[in-house]
């Protein structure tokens, strides 16, 4: 029996129910992590910034047997009808990405796009913001009414406040200091937003100063104020001019532009091995990379990506679903599902350890060896916080969730979300509500914003937390949980059992968690052994960062 007298004789219909079942694999496609990271280290070695194109054999069936398209080259119409079924049939599951070449990338684009470009940014923005022209300031009112307060407080400032009376070299920078220069330094944003939309206002912020001559010239000084040795090197707008966004898997010259033309393949203090994380690239920024790669006619079949953000990544990695906003916009049909793990990524980050390196030096470890109950709710709400931003931002509706992933002990998820993260809302919830009653004092926008957490106010997270988390429970959010959150606390009991209470007995009160520390139960190992998970295995006599060493290394900061 011939083909056309066969197979091409069932209407149309049946034809593509064979050919969905013909290239359907069972749990997807998956990324080839080895040929791709392959790909981008070849084009760090040429040290050349050739366009990106789509790597071959880069997608595989997750059970890494071929993908088997024979069928479609058995006529051209046949091939025809083919056309994009594969990828419109099967999901795409997308994870973190590392190798002991990678992370060394990984490291560096992290320390500069995050702790220099984002924090000079900031620095720039309060010394110079006095500069910004006016009609460009009502101009960010409009687009940005969240920092609205910030931007009247600047212009009523002016260049009185120490942060604009910076004077060059260390003498200068202590002056400045017991100036109440470091009063300033401690305004923080982001103003009870999340963290990726107070960067566009940065950004858009110094833009507008920049458009002016005198704006221009606050922020060349402030750049040869806070940089003498290298500010006749770099051009003083490069900060602010930047386009790399943090869901980047930085290309070469990316990296150049970065490190500021510095030699970023020089053995530099963070390529010496002396830091064992295992520093990756976030599944979104995976995606996205490969994503730019394939032509916009194979784009257009996809129909199911899948991101498991499985362990830490660099860069801010709550943020980088922004970064697939442009392909859900060309593609209404595609769907994205974002998976962070609770255990081995979400609970993990700790602002008292500089690394998963630090956290797993006994000569650094000055908390227990278990997860730390004061800092699940800041990281759980960061991931929740960020995936709420996205539909503002221009993500379509129905087009992106998050789960927040609690597998293999959801049981143990529940009780931390009941005891910690619950109470935590809750008593959030009536700290605020004690605020709006009248019962403690008045606060500034400010104050009451976090701009001095930690000091004279509680370090919260943004004031819709408490309602996302509710949001979530009902089942009304994008985000989503595989396990029982629990039950919510009663927040009008709070308020009337401390009605006496002072602003200090709050903040004492709101850091009162019990249990203070979790161990996670079996199936999972203990805390420092998922710690230690994250680190690269090196032999004993091999290990440069033995315990009884003082000279660790985390960073490029030497370079810049």
């Amino acid at each position: 029996m011939s083909l056309r007298s066969g197979f091409l004789s069932l209407p149309r219909e049946i034809r593509d129910i064979i050919y969905a079942f013909y290239v359907f694999a069972e749990d997807g496609y998956t990324c080839n992590y080895d040929r791709l990271a392959g790909s981008i280290l070849s084009q760090h070695e040429l040290n050349t910034n050739t366009p990106r194109r789509y790597v071959a054999g880069v997608l595989q069936r997750a059970d890494l047997q071929p993908i088997d398209l024979n069928l479609s080259y058995t006529c051209r119409l046949v091939a025809r009808e083919m056309r994009g079924v594969a990828l419109e049939t099967n999901a795409i599951t997308f994870s973190t990405m590392t190798s002991n070449e990678l992370r060394t990338i990984a490291l560096r684009f992290n320390h500069f796009m995050v702790k220099r470009f984002d924090g000079d940014r900031d620095a720039a923005f309060r010394f110079a913001g006095f500069a910004m022209p006016e009609g460009e300031r009502q101009g960010l009112k409009l687009k940005f009414p969240q920092f609205v307060p910030l931007l009247d407080r600047m212009k009523q400032e002016g260049n009185t406040h120490p942060e604009t009376r910076l004077t060059t070299g260390w003498d200068g920078l202590a002056q400045w200091y017991r100036t109440g220069g470091g009063r300033f330094r401690s305004r923080m944003g982001p103003y009870g937003e999340a963290p990726s939309l107070y960067r566009t206002f940065l950004k858009d912020a110094l833009t507008a100063i920049a458009s002016s001559k005198f704006g221009r010239q606050q922020i060349e000084r402030f750049w040869r104020e806070t940089c003498p040795k290298s500010a006749h090197l770099i051009p003083a707008l490069r900060v602010v001019e930047c386009k790399i966004q943090h869901w980047a898997v930085p290309s070469a010259e990316d990296m150049r532009y970065l490190t500021l033309d510095q030699a970023s393949n020089s053995r530099s203090r963070g390529t010496r091995l002396r830091d064992r994380t295992k520093y990756r690239f976030s599944a979104a920024a995976v995606a996205i990379h490969v994503l730019q790669s394939l032509p916009v006619s194979s784009r257009m079949h996809l129909r199911r990506v899948i991101l498991n953000e499985d362990r830490e990544a660099v860069a801010d990695p709550q943020c980088h679903g922004l970064g697939l906003i442009p392909f859900c916009k060309e593609n209404p049909l595609l769907r994205v599902e974002r998976r962070v793990s609770l255990w081995r990524n979400a609970f993990q980050t700790d602002t008292a350890y500089r690394s998963p390196d630090a956290r797993y030096k006994p000569k650094y470890r000055y908390t227990p060896w278990a997860m730390d109950s004061s800092q699940v709710t800041h990281n759980v709400s960061s991931w929740v916080i960020e995936a709420l931003a996205l539909e503002p931002a221009g993500m379509p509706s129905g087009s992106f969730s998050l789960l927040l992933d609690g597998q293999p002990v959801p049981w143990q998820c529940t009780q931390v979300f009941q005891l910690i993260v619950q109470r935590d809302a809750a008593w959030q919830a009536a700290w605020l509500l004690s605020l709006d009653l009248g019962i403690l004092p008045s606060l500034s926008w400010f104050d009451r914003k976090g701009e001095l957490r930690g000091s004279r106010v509680p370090d919260l997270p943004s004031e819709k937390w408490p309602q996302a988390l509710r949001d979530i429970a009902e089942g009304s959010s994008i985000v989503r949980c595989n396990f029982d959150v629990g039950d919510s606390w009663d927040v009008e009991n709070i308020v009337e059992d401390h009605r006496q209470w002072t602003v200090q007995q709050w903040m004492e009160g709101l850091g009162k968690r019990e249990p203070s520390t979790w161990e996670p139960d079996a199936p999972l190992p203990n805390w420092r052994e998922i710690i230690e998970e994250n680190l690269v295995y090196v032999e004993p006599e091999d290990d440069v960062s033995s315990t009884d060493s003082d000279n660790e290394t985390y960073s490029d900061e030497d370079d810049s």
